[in-house]
């Protein structure tokens, strides 16, 4: 059985714009809560991403920051 999930993008610009972060939210079925957030942390010229959930295991990423 296929199932199709959508999750909302949500930005935070609040203070500086490197402390800007961007990323998508919301519920996919038996998956449960999850978060994508970029950029999580920063180190240098480099952005880490990072993804949560209920069941998923925290997970992150990163490679040189271009563009948003």
């Amino acid at each position: 059985m296929r199932q199709t999930y959508t999750l909302d993008r949500w930005e935070d610009r609040s203070g500086h714009r490197l402390t800007w972060t961007f990323g998508y939210r919301g519920t996919a079925g038996e998956f449960g809560r999850i978060e994508v957030v970029h950029p999580a942390r920063r180190h240098g010229d480099r952005h880490v991403t990072e993804v949560s959930g209920d069941t998923v295991p925290a997970t992150s990423f990163d490679g040189w920051a271009y563009g948003r």
